[in-house]
């Protein structure tokens, strides 16, 4: 576990309970992605990584999305991203599998946040690009 406590991981924590407790299946997937922020977290002071706090800043920004993207549904629902309501609303689904559940949940979090994460984290590196250094035809836009 954690050598210390960390807000994003508490708020994980708080509500993979709450949602176990009202036997809510949104936490199968809540319960994968603390465990992996977890491992992380607990990666960056050992040296694993060449740039810690690039690393600490990506997994909390990669994190906000996903809160976000919560709380959007949670207040109303139509209101967050489609595959985000597909992956919450499919929790309320008896024929769906728990390993369906969590698989949708990491789709929804690499496939769409990690790209806006991303774009967040690494903007300010890519503004003294020129568009020739970009592999294929790459642009600098959003």
């Amino acid at each position: 576990m954690m050598m210390q406590s960390d807000p994003t991981v508490d708020k994980m924590l708080a509500l993979i309970a709450a949602w176990e407790e009202a036997a809510d299946q949104r936490s199968v997937f809540l319960r994968c992605y603390s465990m992996m922020t977890v491992n992380m977290l607990d990666a960056i002071p050992t040296g694993r990584f060449q740039d810690p706090v690039w690393v600490n800043h990506l997994l909390h920004r990669f994190a906000d999305y996903y809160f976000i993207a919560l709380e959007a549904y949670e207040q109303a629902p139509q209101s967050a991203p489609l595959v985000w309501q597909m992956t919450h609303n499919s929790s309320r689904e008896e024929d769906v599998s728990a390993l369906q559940r969590m698989l949708m949940g990491v789709n929804a979090h690499i496939n769409y946040d990690l790209v806006f994460t991303l774009v967040d984290v690494l903007e300010e590196d890519w503004t003294g690009l020129s568009e020739s250094a970009l592999p294929g035809g790459a642009t600098l836009t959003r």
